[in-house]
């Protein structure tokens, strides 16, 4: 039977770390404004050990220099005072380098985002960034682009209450399995 030691969450250290962006979602603030919830995949030097670290981009303008700062951070180049359509969609599989910093909130530890740190050609990431979305089965997002591209093609209006669960899965993939192969043009 397998085994867990209880409230043991993983850290990594401050300071320094590469992050692939693992899922993004858009949600509302608690003041009520628009917001994109980010789960970076953070690691130092080995992307096979990671860390998941929430952030959150907020659509208020006391707030919008922390959106510029992580699409900067991405390798995106801003144009000043221009109006962007920024949406969660637009974040996923974004790789960058961010500060890490530890804090304690009723007895756990757990790393947030201190800041986004602009690209540095001097820096290269230590090999491949983790793979994004590994599904309940172990079959992560790239192992098959057939069935990912068809399971984006497929018409919304047909499969009626599929669609719900279609939505709820965390990867193309798993929507595939949802559908099942008639449907998503897998074998």
């Amino acid at each position: 039977m397998p085994e867990y030691t209880t409230g043991v969450q993983e850290t990594l250290p401050d300071g320094p770390v590469w992050f692939a962006v693992d899922d993004a979602g858009e949600k509302e603030s608690k003041t009520g404004k628009a917001m994109i919830e980010l789960q970076l995949l953070c690691y130092v030097d080995d992307p096979k050990k990671t860390v998941r670290v929430f952030d959150r981009l907020v659509f208020d303008p006391n707030s919008f220099w922390k959106i510029d700062a992580f699409r900067v951070c991405t390798g995106e180049k801003l144009v000043e005072g221009q109006k962007v359509n920024f949406e969660a969609e637009d974040c996923l599989d974004r790789k960058g380098r961010c500060l890490l910093k530890t804090s304690t909130y009723e007895g756990r530890t757990r790393n947030e985002i201190d800041q986004y740190l602009p690209p540095d050609p001097d820096q290269q990431p230590p090999s491949e960034p983790p793979q994004r979305c590994l599904s309940r089965t172990g079959h992560s997002e790239n192992a098959d682009q057939t069935a990912i591209a068809s399971a984006r093609q497929i018409d919304a209006v047909d499969f009626g209450f599929r669609r719900r669960r279609w939505r709820g899965a965390q990867c193309p993939l798993q929507a595939a399995a949802f559908l099942g192969p008639e449907r998503s043009g897998s074998t």
